[in-house]
């Protein structure tokens, strides 16, 4: 039985969601297994003109955001998208056969490419630059700070099924990375280490929200390791 997937992107401001959308309708993939969940968060301020399942007159960031649009979520597999990053054409193809292959696992995470951009388009300032982010494989009885600490799962990177949601705390709903760290942090202890270690106060940059929830997943069940790029990451410097 084909599997089927539901997208959660938040979009916010100048990202008007396009670039990630139109990476969903080019997939090679039946479109009635596809679901888009946008979020659009800050309506006075955002560019975005195509169906939402819930909107914010202001910011309410991007831990508030995605839980609205996981819980909107319909199908079996969700997958969280930023509003400048894209999939790539093939990426819920070869997701759903990994599902179907593998069915003893309820999450699965990948790599990807990393595109590094200029902030604005110009002959001085441009530097094209593009990385692989690849998969990160997680020893088993690793209690998972290694690969939160490195960074090494991001938004995009992971897909798992919605019957999780039932099985763990939800994000912290806070509008500040600072006190959305402290609450992850007051859940798991060991986050309170990382950051003092690290000399930091929060768990990304700033926020971590992926770091945190990929966490909050892989407490009770092992991620499957793809080695796949199925994900493109646009980050601008």
């Amino acid at each position: 039985m084909r599997s089927s997937f539901s997208i959660v992107i938040p979009i916010h401001g100048e990202r008007n969601g396009l670039v990630p959308i139109r990476s969903i309708y080019n997939q090679k993939y039946p479109e009635e297994s596809v679901e888009v969940c946008v979020v659009e968060d800050d309506n006075a301020n955002c560019l975005f003109s195509g169906p939402v399942v819930a909107h914010h007159d202001v910011r309410l960031e991007r831990a508030i955001s995605r839980t609205e649009g996981m819980a909107a979520a319909k199908n079996d597999w969700i997958i969280w998208l930023d509003s400048d990053d894209e999939l790539i054409s093939t990426t819920l193809y070869n997701l759903d056969y990994c599902i179907r292959k593998y069915p003893e696992y309820k999450i699965f995470h990948y790599g990807g490419v990393v595109y590094w951009e200029p902030k604005e388009w110009n002959e001085e300032n441009y530097d094209p630059r593009t990385t692989v982010r690849p998969t990160p494989d997680i020893p088993d009885g690793d209690p998972g700070m290694g690969y939160f600490d490195c960074g090494k799962i991001a938004a995009g990177h992971f897909c798992f099924h919605r019957s999780l949601l039932d099985e763990i705390t939800p994000l912290p709903q806070e509008t500040s990375p600072y006190i959305f760290a402290d609450k992850g942090a007051e859940e798991f202890p060991e986050m309170r280490e990382m950051m003092l270690r690290r000399g930091v106060d929060s768990l990304g940059n700033p926020w971590g929200d992926d770091h945190l929830f990929f966490y909050k997943l892989t407490r009770k069940y092992k991620s499957k390791p793809l080695d796949l790029l199925l994900y493109c990451q646009h980050v601008r410097r």
